[in-house]
């Protein structure tokens, strides 16, 4: 979706955090390995110059990969027990997500006010998640 569709909104909603996990995911070339399939909005916190955005960002495995190694934790903002299905960061493990596993998080997103009235993404990492799950299987 254009920035320019975020122009004059009020404030950030889940289309602009979308933008945003697709400026992180660009940037990482996570775009090999997952495919965000869902972003929902939480809880936002604005103010004149700039707001906080909680969201849910739902991603499907489109290529296996560790579940730590730097793509879980630049594409996921985190490495995962592959047991729990839950983040642990910094644990060495050999598993790996399978195609069509699913993985969750939820961050907190930041956002500045830009000339013109629209929202700038402000977060450049999904590092560190607030919360997330891993989900086997479609």
């Amino acid at each position: 979706m254009p920035l320019s569709k975020f122009l004059g909104k009020p404030s950030p909603d889940a289309d602009a955090v979308d933008l945003c996990v697709a400026q992180i995911d660009s940037s990482n070339a996570c775009g090999n390995f997952l495919a965000v399939s869902r972003v929902f909005q939480i809880d936002n916190e604005v103010s004149e110059q700039s707001a906080l955005v909680t969201a849910e960002v739902e991603m499907v495995v489109l290529s296996p990969f560790s579940v730590c190694s730097p793509v879980a934790s630049n594409c996921t903002g985190t490495c995962w027990d592959p047991k729990t299905g839950r983040p642990r960061p910094g644990q060495a493990s050999r598993e790996s997500f399978s195609v069509s596993h699913r993985v969750r998080i939820e961050k907190t997103f930041a956002f500045q006010k830009a000339d013109g009235g629209g929202w700038r993404c402000g977060t450049a990492s999904l590092q560190p998640v607030d919360y997330g799950v891993a989900l086997s299987g479609p």
